[in-house]
């Protein structure tokens, strides 16, 4: 029997970025790894523009709690992968950690369901990215569906032409309903 590769993203809060990284990475590995997230200092909940973005793909995470980084679940993991430069994570001694520099696109004035969107974007091209470097043999079940193209929040800074085009793949009224599914996500996770 093979071992079975762990993964742990951390982010600050689990409210956010590492469960939008987990969620998406858990299905295209296809639970082929065992996939966890936390947070160095967790929030109290999941945060509703994030929770309305996984919903549009598909992943409910309303019911998830956010959970709080503890050293067994360090040192458990074969790899860390640490979402922003800003999150302290402790090294132990064979576990490699990964810091990824995510985009924050409110730095840009962008807010809202878009800049989950963005950030959405670098996250999908770094998690494809590390599938691939942990299952080089991995295939796409026959029958599933291509993904949407995603354009990352560095090229989108980059060449403004084509994230232009990618958000014309969401028309404006699609954007409010994510807003209100974000507010709608919000109101459940504090009841």
């Amino acid at each position: 029997m093979s071992h079975r590769p762990s993964v742990l993203f951390v982010c600050l809060k689990n409210n956010g970025r590492s469960q939008l990284a987990a969620r998406p990475f858990r299905k295209i590995t296809y639970d082929a790894v065992d996939v966890s997230s936390a947070g160095t200092r967790a929030g109290i909940r999941i945060s509703g523009l994030f929770a309305a973005a996984l919903l549009d793909l598909g992943i409910d995470i309303t019911g998830k709690q956010p959970r709080q980084l503890t050293y067994r679940m360090n040192r458990a993991a074969d790899r860390v992968v640490v979402l922003g430069r800003n999150v302290q994570v402790q090294p132990v001694a064979g576990t490699p950690i990964e810091v990824w520099d995510i985009d924050e696109p409110s730095r840009r004035g962008i807010g809202g369901i878009e800049r989950v969107r963005l950030i959405h974007a670098d996250i999908t091209d770094r998690v494809n990215e590390l599938a691939q470097r942990l299952q080089p043999d991995r295939r796409p079940r026959p029958g599933t569906r291509r993904p949407t193209p995603q354009l990352s929040a560095a090229r989108a800074t980059a060449y403004p032409e084509a994230a232009a085009r990618m958000s014309a793949v969401m028309p404006p009224a699609t954007f409010a309903t994510a807003d209100q599914r974000a507010r709608s996500c919000s109101s459940r996770a504090v009841s």
